[in-house]
């Protein structure tokens, strides 16, 4: 430092610069005692002249770089000392150029810098009045190990407490899930009919699956082609599907359109296909098979439409789907086993018409109605004339074809609520709720004619003319009770067979 001059610490600005002060009393024990002062702080220390010569360096400043008095020493200039450490690849010459630039700017600055021990220092270069500049160099080895502690321990929090909200969503999202699917299976498990589990379907569908379109098929009798069942989101339904139209069922599992290297679209949902149900290809969708029992017995498409992020399928919603197609392919066993087991419990297993059993079940209810509204209600009796000569004649596969023929003739003519039964044998009933004997008496001479006007061909040959005789009884007119009116029927076709057969009696006439 110069003889001249001391660094004057009570004269600190408050912008940071030091003014070097002259002092014209004992100059030396000033000098001293500044020096003493910046030998013993915590920090390195450098003072620059106003013209770039270093003044003073402090031990400590070597012990942080780590170099010695022939690195750095007082008259050395900064380019000197610079170059030096460039050379030694112990700074960039763009970052020596940063430097000037700051320091010719004569205001404070600060930057870091990591030596090459490793240890890291915070520079802060202030200006003095007199032109150059006080250095100091503070280590931050242990301040910058603490703070990327804390940032590490505050980064491990944050993923902590992120992980614990996506675990407190999915276990929500769970939840809802469970409850949706509790809700559908419940519903499913409620329906009567087939019909009832295709609204239930449609509705749950489009609930648990808001921004999407989709349609339920189920396969046909004839397993060659699969029926259009029901819809949601305004999709429109197709009547039916080939088994081949679809990668999902090609390939036996849940296929996922837009998920894979391979995307080849299944053509009930190509463009083609869609523009003539005025509905776009959708950018993404799900075929799932319905397999009940081991068997396939259909297919649900899910079309995800709306923006890119709604109409993204997530791997949550392919498996809440797949257990969607579950609960909805054991629904459709369990309706389709208890159709099966109505019908077997109601139906003549030769004629398909109904049994006695559920015909009796319809008939007291219909006397119970007709009770309560004061409506009428009428019942044709009838059966095949020279019944017994014909099995005699052809046999009984050939009798059991004119029950099936006269079973079906009859089935085609009458409507639903009209009741047909095969009482037994060659007998046969048909109950016609709100019917008056007028309309019975009609509707009876019609079948007669049907079946004496039909061609009965059996195994190539053509057989004898069939004929029936039926009777004719109406509520409460000829009965007031069940017996008493399938009696009163019963009779009017006795009458009808004495009157020559293939004709028509009404009760008490």
């Amino acid at each position: 430092m110069n003889k001249s001059a001391s660094l004057n610490l009570n004269n600190l600005k408050a912008d940071g610069r030091v003014t070097l002060a002259y002092s014209s009393e004992n100059p030396k024990s000033r000098e001293d005692l500044c020096t003493a002062v910046l030998e013993s702080v915590e920090q390195g220390i450098i003072v620059w002249s106003a013209d770039g010569y270093c003044e003073f360096v402090n031990t400590r400043f070597r012990e942080l770089l780590g170099q010695g008095e022939d690195y750095l020493q007082e008259g050395m200039h900064r380019g000197v000392y610079f170059q030096k450490m460039v050379e030694r690849g112990e700074i960039k010459p763009e970052v020596v150029e940063g430097i000037e630039a700051d320091l010719n700017t004569h205001r404070p600055f600060n930057l870091e810098r990591k030596l090459g021990s490793g240890v890291e220092v915070a520079v802060y270069i202030r200006p003095m009045e007199s032109g150059g500049h006080v250095v100091s160099y503070t280590d931050i080895t242990e301040t910058k190990k603490n703070e990327m502690m804390l940032s590490q321990t505050i980064e491990r929090a944050e993923r902590a407490e992120l992980k614990a909200r996506e675990s407190l969503q999915q276990e929500r999202d769970r939840q809802v899930e469970t409850q949706a699917l509790a809700e559908l299976s419940e519903w499913l498990q409620c329906c009567k009919s087939i019909e009832e589990l295709y609204e239930v379907v449609r509705q749950a569908m489009a609930g648990n699956f808001p921004a999407s379109r989709g349609q339920l098929f189920i396969y046909s009798n004839s397993r060659d082609v699969l029926d259009g069942a029901v819809t949601w989101g305004g999709e429109t339904l197709l009547r039916n599907i080939q088994p081949h139209d679809c990668w999902g069922l090609r390939r036996g599992r849940t296929f996922r359109y837009g998920d894979g290297v391979v995307n080849f679209p299944c053509a009930h949902v190509s463009s083609e296909t869609q523009s003539s149900t005025q509905c776009p290809a959708p950018e993404s969708y799900l075929c799932l098979p319905i397999i009940a029992q081991g068997d396939t017995v259909g297919l649900l498409n899910i079309c995800m439409y709306g923006s890119a992020a709604e109409s993204a399928i997530t791997d949550t919603q392919v498996a809440f789907a797949q257990k969607c197609a579950e609960q909805i392919s054991v629904a459709i066993a369990n309706v389709k086993l208890r159709d099966e087991l109505h019908e077997q419990s109601t139906k003549d297993p030769l004629t398909g018409l109904y049994n006695r059993r559920y015909f009796f079940d319809r008939f007291r209810s219909a006397i119970s109605l007709a009770e309560r509204e004061d409506g009428p209600l009428s019942l044709i009796s009838f059966d095949a004339d020279n019944f017994k000569s014909i099995n005699d004649q052809y046999g009984h596969d050939t009798g059991d074809y004119l029950l099936c023929t006269i079973g079906s003739l009859i089935g085609r003519y009458f409507d639903d609520e009209e009741i047909c039964c095969r009482m037994g044998g060659e007998e046969f009933s048909i109950l016609l709720p709100n019917a008056t004997i007028e309309t019975a008496k009609l509707k009876a001479d019609e079948i007669v004619k049907i079946i004496a006007d039909h061609e009965f061909t059996y195994r190539d040959a053509r057989l004898a003319r069939v004929t029936i005789s039926a009777g004719v009884a109406a509520f409460p007119d000829h009965a007031d009770s069940l017996q008493g009116l399938c009696k009163s029927a019963d009779l009017a076709m006795y009458s009808a067979k004495e009157l020559g057969k293939n004709c028509v009696c009404i009760a008490g006439k």
